[in-house]
């Protein structure tokens, strides 16, 4: 059975752009952008539940910046985000464009513990971040990078200890899309658009060309194991592929 939870009166015109849920469904997270009046202002915001999605709260997205001061860009270009399998480690994806820089954008990748509390940001020196994932137990966080809009390609950047550091893996500049990845992190795959899929088997320091077909591949599962995978095509909801 499916109903609805409205979080707040006025926050009821919006989008609900990204949600990860743990695997007993007990810890969820969504991300809402915010669109009243048709204008979103890159306005989104986080809400959290940890009652099986009884009750969800809201919560502020407070970022300290290198220099240690809070980034003015709170609760603004909010995109993506994943939840361990028993909810102990949540992540967030927050683009900043290079039209609020000189010359750069950013990228906050933030991490929390169950609790909502945050336990590490971590600033790269880039945007369109686009996809993220992590591993059961948290350890292992893979991004993908690239905007189709502007057709910015960009690479995947791996981390092994919980997101506070993260290094780049490919080398191929690719309109990167989703990312997935097993339970253990050891096995995880990323799509690209107009290109093919791409596997890694060693926590995703590495990656490969498999033999699928050059697409426009857009969403990826993976299962537990990492034995199986699971691909849909952006054109079509129907055309799926199984490897």
């Amino acid at each position: 059975d499916w109903s609805s939870d409205v979080c707040s009166s006025d926050l009821t015109f919006g989008t609900f752009f990204s949600v990860a849920i743990s695997s007993d469904g007990k810890y969820q997270t969504a991300i809402l952008y915010y669109n009243k009046d048709g204008n979103y202002n890159n306005l989104s915001y986080v809400f959290s539940s940890n009652d099986y999605g009884v009750n969800f709260n809201y919560f502020n997205v407070v970022i300290k910046d290198t220099d240690g001061f809070t980034d003015v860009y709170l609760n603004r270009y909010l995109y993506s985000n994943a939840i361990s399998s028993n909810g102990e480690y949540q992540v967030l994806l927050q683009n900043v464009p290079t039209t609020e820089f000189s010359s750069y954008g950013k990228t906050y990748v933030i991490v929390l513990n169950k609790y909502g509390a945050f336990t590490t940001t971590t600033t790269l020196a880039f945007s369109c971040a686009n996809s993220v994932a992590i591993s059961a137990n948290g350890q292992y966080i893979t991004i993908t990078q690239s905007e189709r809009t502007t057709s910015t390609t960009g690479y995947i950047y791996a981390s092994s200890d919980y997101g506070k550091t993260f290094n780049q893996v490919t080398n191929n500049s690719k309109l990167w899309n989703n990312i997935a990845i097993s339970s253990s992190g050891q096995y995880q795959a990323a799509t690209a658009w107009n290109d093919k899929i791409y596997l890694s088997s060693d926590y995703g320091n590495s990656w490969t060309a498999s033999n699928s077909l050059l697409k426009q591949w857009k969403d990826i599962t993976i299962s537990s194991c990492g034995d199986r995978k699971s691909t849909r095509l952006n054109s079509s909801h129907t055309d799926i592929s199984r490897m």
